[in-house]
């Protein structure tokens, strides 16, 4: 407004003021405008100023992108993580009819009257199967019987000065009772009741007859009737199938043996002989329910 006023007054004066006047006063005109011509430049300076504060105290309303048909195609297949598989172990019905096969070792030590039958070790491996059948009980209790037989070299031969006499076990059974409890795949029991082993006494004679006699070869065998105690534990890897570990403690009583006589023979033919010890067996059992 200001520039427009002093522009008009430009006019007029050129108009209806004389030349001299005109000429005299031409250098104040200029300097006053050149003065309005500045004020106007820090006028719209300030105005600018303004402007920019109050856009910057408004808040900046973020614009939201809209997704593209690359990004909607990324994403749709964009691999989901399987959830976690939170189920619970399975529990196995350890009920039923159940099958195996083991191996194992047996350590034992002779008894009798030879006066060191009991600090002779009598010790060797052992293997076979065994059958049995399991009731469950409530609260994951199980009770049921096993039957087992094993094929077994434990033997031992005890040298004297004219003869040397030896023991060996060839064949162990036992029928037992069994109490247990179960949880998850996991089955822990006790376990006892009777032993059967055939026990086989070979006698062989330097000189029977004296020192002239020939050698001479002797034996008796039995079958004795024990008792059997322990306790075993089975981890299940399938449904119908699980791992056995059992520690029996096996004792077969003494029996008379009656041994065959040499010729020219008088001494002594009868010993009494029996064997006891520890078995650890492990093998796989077969469920059948």
């Amino acid at each position: 407004m200001k520039f427009l006023l002093a522009a008009a007054m430009a006019v007029i004066a050129i108009v209806f003021i004389p030349g001299n006047v005109l000429a005299q006063s031409n250098d104040v005109i200029l300097r006053r405008l050149d003065v309005l011509e500045k004020e106007n430049t820090a006028l719209r300076d300030r105005v600018r100023r303004l402007e920019a504060r109050k856009t910057a105290a408004l808040p900046a309303a973020p614009a939201a992108p809209l997704p593209s048909t690359a990004t909607y195609a990324m994403a749709s297949k964009a691999p989901v993580a399987p959830a976690p598989d939170r189920r619970p172990v399975s529990p196995v019905d350890w009920s039923g009819i159940h099958v195996g096969v083991f191996s194992g070792y047996a350590l034992g030590q002779w008894s009798g009257t030879a006066p060191d039958y009991p600090h002779q070790p009598v010790n060797g491996p052992l293997g076979g199967i065994a059958i049995g059948y399991d009731y469950r009980l409530p609260a994951n209790w199980l009770v049921g019987v096993e039957a087992d037989i094993a094929a077994a070299d434990v033997k031992q031969t005890d040298n004297y000065i004219d003869a040397a006499i030896t023991l060996r076990l060839d064949y162990l059974a036992t029928l037992r009772g069994r109490l247990g409890f179960a949880w998850d795949r996991n089955l822990v029991y006790l376990t006892g009741g009777l032993a059967a082993g055939h026990l086989k006494s070979t006698v062989n004679q330097y000189h029977p007859g004296g020192s002239g006699s020939p050698p001479f070869q002797t034996s008796d065998e039995h079958v004795h009737y024990g008792y059997a105690l322990g306790a075993g534990t089975q981890w299940a890897f399938l449904d119908n199938a699980s791992l056995k570990f059992e520690y029996l403690w096996v004792n077969l009583p003494e029996q008379m043996y009656i041994f065959p006589r040499a010729p020219n023979f008088t001494g002594d033919n009868t010993a009494r002989t029996g064997w006891s010890g520890h078995t650890a067996k492990v093998g796989v059992d077969w469920l059948f329910h």
